[in-house]
């Protein structure tokens, strides 16, 4: 799906969080080791935080959103693709790349609107630190 506006951007990038929300709580309700579940329930968190972020931003910002085009930038190279045959860890680690790749892509495309390229940018950080907690992990 083309993603034309800053708007339709945002919109995506709240579909990915719920996807990476709804895949930490379930796997947190599952059977994983302590460590797991912990670094787990601090991703979870961070990406509701983040999902606020994305939706306030939404908010605020609709009408020049709905103006400014984006040209070239697809939904289609940013797929959560969950399957139960790989570890979980694997799995996030997957969830985790795909929204810190869209974020920096979008950040890219919005730069005519630099209070969301700074806010995508920063969510791209907080991102990160979400990456650095699985790698610490083993697979599980």
């Amino acid at each position: 799906m083309e993603l034309g506006t800053a708007g339709s951007i945002l919109s995506y990038a709240l579909d990915l969080e719920a996807k990476a929300t709804e895949f930490y709580q379930k796997s947190i309700e599952g059977n994983i080791s302590a460590d797991v579940k912990e670094a787990f329930e601090e991703n979870n968190q961070r990406h509701r935080k983040i999902a606020k972020t994305l939706d306030r931003m939404r908010k605020e910002n609709v009408t020049e959103m709905i103006l400014e085009p984006v040209h070239d930038f697809e939904s289609d190279d940013f797929v959560i693709e969950i399957t139960h045959i790989q570890s979980t860890v694997v799995v996030a680690k997957k969830i985790e790349q795909t929204i810190l790749e869209y974020l920096r892509a979008s950040a890219e495309k919005v730069a005519f609107l630099p209070q969301m390229k700074e806010m995508l940018e920063d969510l791209a950080s907080r991102i990160m630190k979400n990456s650095n907690a699985l790698n610490n992990l083993g697979s599980e």
